[in-house]
């Protein structure tokens, strides 16, 4: 997992199984990045496995986004298994 900062967008990438044991980390991330009034942009690698824990701090995240009035966007482009997991959880058209 790794963070990108430019002017205008902040990158956070995440990879490989993402779940209960590292939402800790990437609660702390988004806070980071929210906090810096900053859009957001999340990158799934190709080997992202995403649990309904990273699931609901995206959703979480991206709201958060929207009242602060800044952009969120997930990139899905890598990751078969993430674009799976967002949309058996029912949440292609929210994320």
């Amino acid at each position: 997992m790794t963070s990108d900062v430019n002017t205008a967008l902040t990158t956070i990438r995440l990879d490989g199984e993402l779940g209960i044991s590292n939402a800790s980390e990437i609660k702390t991330r988004l806070l980071e990045a929210l906090a810096g009034g900053q859009g957001i942009q999340i990158q799934l690698g190709e080997n992202a496995e995403l649990d309904v824990t990273v699931l609901q701090l995206l959703c979480a995240a991206q709201a958060e986004a929207k009242r602060q009035g800044v952009g969120f966007e997930i990139d899905v482009a890598n990751s078969v298994s993430g674009t799976a997991a967002i949309a058996e959880a029912g949440l292609a058209s929210y994320l």
